[in-house]
């Protein structure tokens, strides 16, 4: 290897990505019990670079009661997958969660997917979530579980606003 190692230059998708960089307000709605409203907290998550590739979040939820939580979450595109990626981990749980999917740029919408072991609901999942980007400083992020009979349900919705 006689030249140097030079990165590859980042994808849009990348680019995509690298906007999300900073610091958010979060609406929590977590869909506890469908016959009723949901229940609505506040939360923030800050957002950093890892390189021009990579991001790194700390989400960080009070929750009513003596409970919190925090959250981190990557995301990344896998240029030779042509796939969205990324990996949740938080401090309610002992398991990650790993999930992929597509980016569609003129929508600005992520969808990604993934099966995992969800403590919570005693056993592997299969999972959805999506990302709508609403404007340069806003988005709505929500995630969707499959139930062993096949239903699909909807556990929480946000809504980030830059702060």
């Amino acid at each position: 290897m006689s030249e140097p190692y030079m990165p590859p230059a980042p994808t849009p998708a990348h680019e995509m990505i690298q906007s999300r960089v900073g610091q958010w307000k979060v609406r929590c709605s977590y869909y506890m019990d469908p016959s009723q409203p949901p229940m609505e907290v506040e939360a923030r998550e800050t957002v950093e670079a890892l390189g021009p590739y990579w991001t790194v979040s700390l989400f960080e939820c009070e929750m009513p009661g003596p409970f919190s939580f925090q959250g981190r979450a990557t995301l990344g595109f896998d240029p030779f997958k042509e796939r969205m990626v990324g990996q949740w981990v938080d401090s309610t749980s002992p398991v990650p969660c790993a999930y992929e999917g597509t980016l569609d740029p003129d929508a600005m919408t992520i969808d990604m997917a993934g099966r995992g072991f969800m403590p919570a609901m005693g056993g592997e999942r299969d999972y959805r979530m999506t990302m709508a980007i609403t404007g340069p400083d806003s988005h709505v992020f929500s995630m969707y579980v499959t139930m062993p009979e096949g239903m699909e349900v909807k556990l929480f919705t946000y809504e980030y606003e830059r702060a």
